[in-house]
């Protein structure tokens, strides 16, 4: 080719777009000077392609002309798949021979370019160690349009009786979004069209990128409130991706579950803001919902809170860098039981001992979301209290109630640093562990996380108190680990107690101790002893709180209150006593009638008092008044009861309609 010739004889083109080191021949096999002039300068218009990276790369033609798409590629989405940039370098101060490039020559330049591109895996190296980019004589960088395009004007051509060698490189591309980014492309200009008839003034290209959605990977932890430092996976729990702001975003697709593994994967994403969503589920619940076990996490709610966020933004980002761990921990939980049995009598302090799990991430300030190795912490709990309200029978008397609270270590928690503690008007007490003024829980009872706190105290029963009936002692402990009042959980219940009592009836023992016609007695006395043998001497105040208590006394001498008579339905009664074995002595029998001889025992227990199957019958024989010799017997006679004497000496008439069952 004549150097100084200013018809064009030859233009190259090699690119990512055709097969490797194949070069575009257009030559003007007749062409003369005065016929064709070569360009000064060329417009050339990049139009980048995208194809699926998990289908094959997509062959087209490029020689300069309009090229028709192949079937599975399309115009780059640069809305989906982030900004793009072509680069063009003058690198015809460096090349051989300008108007004489070999494939050799040019596949070298491809291959150095290429190795200085990827040095790193999102082939964004340093091409500046490129001796083709560092020491061309000029560079022209477009970005590519929402179209896909990205048009270099006025590329100097063909110059001073010279080609001008062009190497166009994609200078940006989005991480991980591009998975294979277009060859570096030598561009000998200017170009003839296919038909070699002419110059072509505007170039078209078509570099192509293999292009791939990303996804989002989660695991799902759990912490299960030993405080050991350790978290397992959690599955079951649920999930939905949000696209937009946190809060007023569109959901995307379905909710995912995690597997086994505590893994969610969230699939198909591109260019875009996201956040994620954890719901309720099986395992993890809202405060306020019935019986949690773990918690929703507060920093994954559908709400301007969330911290489950993140963007592909346009350049891109690490796919790698897609990975958020979400930690929930175990709710804390709260019991009640009886330190003690559960009844009493009058006057009798029963003890109560309430259990409270403290969560591990009490204090906040816990690992609540890992993204890829940001942590983000988690909020004090803004409620963490105890109220306990006793109901009719029973009376919490603060001085005398015992109260105290420690962790399961044995530490000791202070009233007014580690508590506060107050009177309820329902007549029972708060004990609230968030302090007024940190609005989070002490230093004391932060160390106790992964504990337990257990709280002792009494309330006794009262004189009034039902007999056999639940003496209701209620107790709500509630808490709540977001700034939502709404949220907060209750867990409430009930530990009765009881006190019990027995009836007595009093009665003849019957015609001559035979169980027929029995009467009821009045005017009997009675005392009962307990299994101390101590005597029941009524109810007295003893202590100025209000209640009368039971009193026992230890001789029968000092009985003076706790004499039980009965009346003229021969019945009497004994209450508000514990269950166990008692005594009654019969201490003067009604007129006419034997007192009983020895103590009977009898059992005090449930229904011992309300069931009319336990009254207890007590029957005394009634003194001889008419002496009766020999055999006797009973006979009817004119509706009469009669008592014959064989051998003896009296009759003894008792009309039957007198008989009192």
């Amino acid at each position: 080719m004549h150097k100084s010739s200013k018809v064009l004889k030859t233009a190259l083109l090699f690119g990512a777009m055709l097969p490797a080191m194949s070069i575009s021949h257009n030559i003007f096999a007749d062409a003369t000077e005065s016929e064709v002039k070569a360009p000064a300068s060329t417009n050339v218009t990049v139009h980048k392609l995208m194809y699926p990276n998990s289908s094959a790369k997509p062959a087209i033609s490029n020689n300069g002309e309009t090229q028709s798409l192949p079937s599975n590629t399309q115009n780059y989405d640069k809305s989906k798949y982030g900004d793009v940039e072509f680069t063009a370098y003058d690198i015809s101060n460096i090349v051989s021979d300008p108007n004489n490039v070999s494939d050799t020559e040019i596949n070298s330049i491809v291959k150095e370019v290429k190795s200085a591109q990827d040095t790193d895996k999102f082939h964004q190296g340093d091409i500046s160690k490129s001796k083709y980019i560092s020491g061309a004589s000029e560079k022209k960088t477009v970005a590519v349009d929402d179209k896909g395009n990205a048009t270099f004007s006025n590329l100097a051509a063909y110059q001073n009786n010279k080609y001008h060698i062009w190497l166009i490189v994609e200078t940006k591309h989005a991480k991980g979004l591009v998975a294979g980014i277009a060859d570096p492309m030598v561009l000998v200009n200017p170009m003839t069209n296919s038909k070699g008839t002419d110059f072509l003034s505007n170039i078209q290209i078509y570099p192509k990128n293999a292009t791939q959605p990303l996804k989002m990977t989660l695991t799902k932890l759990h912490d299960d409130g030993t405080n050991d430092g350790k978290t397992a996976s959690l599955a079951g729990a649920k999930f939905q991706l949000y696209q937009g702001k946190p809060g007023t975003g569109k959901a995307l697709g379905n909710e995912v579950t995690a597997d086994k593994d505590g893994i969610s994967i969230f699939n198909n994403l591109t260019m875009g803001d996201y956040y994620i969503v954890e719901v309720p589920s099986s395992v993890a619940k809202y405060s306020n919902d019935t019986n949690p076990t773990y918690l929703v996490n507060n920093d994954a709610r559908n709400d301007k809170n969330n911290k489950l966020t993140f963007s592909v933004g346009a350049n891109g980002v690490d796919p790698d860098s897609l990975k958020i761990s979400l930690l929930n921990y175990k709710v804390p939980d709260g019991k009640k039981e009886l330190d003690d049995t559960n009844n009493g009598e009058s006057g009798q302090k029963k003890k109560f001992k309430a259990t409270v799990n403290v969560p591990n991430d009490i204090l906040g300030g816990k690992k609540g979301i890992n993204d890829n190795g940001k942590i983000i912490e988690s909020d004090p709990y803004s409620v963490f209290s105890w109220t306990d309200n006793p109901q009719s029978g029973l009376k919490y008397i603060p001085k005398e109630s015992g109260l105290s609270i420690e962790g399961s270590d044995g530490t000791k928690l202070q009233e007014g640093k580690d508590y506060t503690l107050t009177n309820t008007k329902e007549g029972g007490f708060k004990i609230d562990w968030i302090n007024s003024s940190t609005h989070k829980v002490s230093d004391v009872v932060g160390k106790l996380a992964g504990q337990k706190l257990i709280i002792r105290y009494g309330m006794e029963i009262t004189d009034t108190a039902a007999i056999d009936t639940e003496l209701k002692n209620s107790f709500d402990f509630a808490w709540d680990n977001t700034t939502d009042a709404s949220q907060t959980h209750h867990t409430k219940g009930n530990v009765p107690v009881y006190t019990y009592g027995a009836k007595f009836i009093k009665e003849s023992s019957g015609f001559f101790g035979s169980g027929i016609a029995k009467q009821p007695l009045d005017g009997a006395e009675f005392v009962i002893k307990n299994s101390q043998g101590k005597y029941f001497n009524g109810y007295a105040d003893k202590n100025a709180d209000g209640i009368k208590d039971v009193v026992w006394v230890d001789k029968l001498s000092d009985v003076k209150d706790g004499i039980l008579t009965s009346g003229k339905d021969g019945k009497f009664e004994i209450t508000r006593l514990s269950a166990g074995d008692y005594f009654y002595t019969e201490i003067k029998a009604p007129d006419g009638y034997q007192k009983l001889t020895h103590d009977y025992k009898f059992t005090v227990t449930k229904n011992t008092y309300t069931d009319s199957n336990n009254l207890i019958h007590i029957e005394d024989d009634q003194k001889g008044q008419v002496p009766l010799t020999g055999d006797h017997k009973l006979i009817m006679i004119g509706g009469a009861l009669v008592v014959v004497a064989i051998g003896g000496s009296g009759v003894y008439y008792i009309r039957k309609n007198h008989i009192k069952a």
